[in-house]
């Protein structure tokens, strides 16, 4: 049972996350542009952050919990490394590089934001949502056992 509730909560969690990114990129971020205006994406950032960080979290200690169960120790990476204890590896690493972005486009880019600046916001966000959408495929590899 504990198991399913950390499956479903890690569904969940990834749920918000890539669909929070997907409106960002398909509704919120070509309408502001098109009006040449930052306030929808800032007001969008601040929802969006609050629940987004929530979900993340639940993600991270679910996603942590989940791959200790399938892997059976930590150490059994680099022991006895599998498929799916490399794509948990990758999985990882994505995940600080979406960390990263996301944390520099809403700490630093968004309170500075403006009209002018909304191409790098853009190239930013198409990135975050890239690779919501990878952790989402990695995470279906683990899953299954293998991605092949």
């Amino acid at each position: 049972m504990l198991h399913t509730t950390m499956v479903i909560l890690h569904l969940l969690g990834a749920s918000v996350w890539v669909g929070g990114h997907i409106v960002l990129l398909t509704m919120v971020l070509p309408a502001a542009s098109h009006e040449h205006r930052v306030e929808p994406l800032a007001r969008f950032e601040r929802g969006l952050g609050r629940l987004g960080l929530a979900a993340l979290v639940v993600q991270l200690v679910t996603g942590l919990w989940l791959a200790h169960t399938w892997l059976g120790s930590w150490g059994a990476i680099f022991v006895s490394p599998t498929p799916r204890s490399h794509l948990i590896i990758s999985k990882l690493l994505v995940l600080a590089l979406l960390v990263a972005v996301v944390g520099y486009r809403y700490h630093k880019l968004m309170p500075a934001l403006r009209p002018d600046r909304m191409v790098l916001y853009t190239l930013l966000t198409v990135l975050a949502t890239a690779l919501a959408c990878v952790l989402l495929v990695l995470g279906v590899g683990i899953r299954l056992g293998g991605l092949f």
